[in-house]
This record gives C-alpha cells, structure tokens and sequence, in this order.
C-alpha cells in the first residue's frame, strides 16, 4: 500500500470510505488502489496501525440472501436473446 497515495485523503475521508464500503476490495478501490496485489492485506495492516475499525466489513458475504428487488447493487445480467 502506497502511503503517499493515502495522504492525498484527509483522515476524515479514509474513515468515510471504510465505513462506507462492505470489503477491504471495495475500499482499496475507492482509495486508488485497484489492481494491486496485496492491497487489501495491506489497507487492512494500515487500518489496524491506525486503530481503524473495519469489523463491519462483509467480504463476499455483502450480497448473500440479497436480490435486485432489496438491493439495487445486485444486478443480474439478462441475455438479449431472453429478452
């Protein structure tokens, strides 16, 4: 994780993207740092460092027992051929 990348958001911005993101993927992209390997093992030793909570943090899990109905970011890919 690039720190210097990091210092380009304020403290207050780096809490609002973690509480606000339901992975350490999904935060390590909104932080700049998307396609990097071990970004998220290292945002998340960063966060650590920094007494950052991140426990609400779902993973994978985020769209479990969810559907297009109850959450708008599960989307579900229709073939045109279906249509």
């Amino acid at each position: 994780m690039n720190k210097k990348k990091l210092n380009n958001f304020s403290h207050e911005e780096i809490l609002d993207i973690i509480n606000n993101s339901y992975s350490a993927a999904e935060a390590a992209r909104k932080l700049g740092f998307e396609g990097k390997s071990g970004s998220t093992t290292r945002l998340r030793k960063y966060l650590n460092d920094l007494n950052i909570d991140f426990s609400h943090w779902t993973g994978q899990l985020w769209s479990k027992g969810k559907t297009i109905l109850t959450d708008q970011r599960v989307c579900k890919k229709i073939k045109l051929e279906e249509m």
